[in-house]
């Protein structure tokens, strides 16, 4: 009996932490916690900073999507009305730190700092070209 319930108690902690770390096909699902860590821990990686509710974003994100997938390559996707639903302060925090003034936005963090940024809608061959010189 004991074992059924520990055995339930693993299957569903790895279900809820596999719901909560949705991947959409290229793109990995981040949280204010995460992007901190990214840069407290000197991290490296492309971030896509954008939002559902965002014109803007989803014109740009299939272009995004096929970018990457051709590359066969996956970048962190900072949700921004995730994030505010979230905790608004760290929301802002967060943004400040990655000096991020308009989404969609494409940046790298190089030992946890922003070293290059696109905002606003790029063309694929820009997101590309932003890509290539990473």
């Amino acid at each position: 009996m004991i074992f059924i319930l520990t055995l339930t108690i693993l299957i569903s902690s790895i279900l809820f932490f596999y719901c909560n770390q949705k991947n959409f096909g290229p793109l990995v699902n981040t949280n204010n916690e995460q992007i901190q860590k990214l840069i407290d821990n000197k991290g490296s990686g492309y971030v896509y900073v954008g939002r559902p509710s965002c014109e803007e974003c989803q014109k740009f994100l299939p272009n995004l999507k096929s970018v990457l997938n051709s590359r066969k390559e996956t970048i962190l996707y900072y949700d921004t009305d995730k994030a505010r639903k979230e905790d608004q302060d760290k929301l802002v925090e967060e943004l400040n730190n990655l000096d991020i003034k308009v989404v969609p936005a494409i940046l790298y963090v190089e030992k946890g700092k922003v070293s290059k940024k696109q905002e606003g809608t790029i063309s694929k061959s820009q997101i590309e070209k932003f890509l290539s010189n990473g």
